[in-house]
């Protein structure tokens, strides 16, 4: 902050200033800009299916369904347990948050590994 008058002496308290209240305000722009990111998305694909003539690729009969529900899973899954992480660190539990990483870790090695699995594995066998 500056002043026109160089007399006055201005408080520059060095650091992060605390800003009360002001938590709950930006969660809900956060959430509110995800909101409308997640919305483009489903327009950008509604319009999309609205406007092509034919949907699906000839020779493909459906959407997979089974994957994309696992890894939701697995996604979801974590978070709540990187949630219940947080809470056994800040209680100082001193073995709930050993499992809960290890949970955690788990979770994302199998989120990332089963699509690679699934894309390797018939190149070894059929290929």
């Amino acid at each position: 902050m500056t002043s026109s008058d160089p007399s006055v002496q201005l408080d520059h308290t060095p650091g992060h200033i605390k800003h009360d209240g002001h938590n709950l305000t930006g969660f809900v722009i956060f959430l509110c800009s995800e909101s409308i990111i997640f919305l483009a998305f489903f327009a950008g694909f509604s319009l999309f299916k609205l406007t092509s003539p034919e949907w699906l690729p000839a020779g493909v009969d459906g959407l997979e369904v089974k994957m994309p529900l696992i890894n939701t899973i697995v996604l979801v899954s974590s978070s709540f347990v990187a949630y219940f992480a947080e809470r056994y660190l800040h209680q100082r539990q001193s073995l709930g948050f050993p499992n809960c990483l290890v949970h955690h870790h788990v979770d994302g090695r199998l989120f990332r590994l089963w699509p690679i699995r699934r894309m390797v594995e018939p190149q070894i066998w059929f290929g």
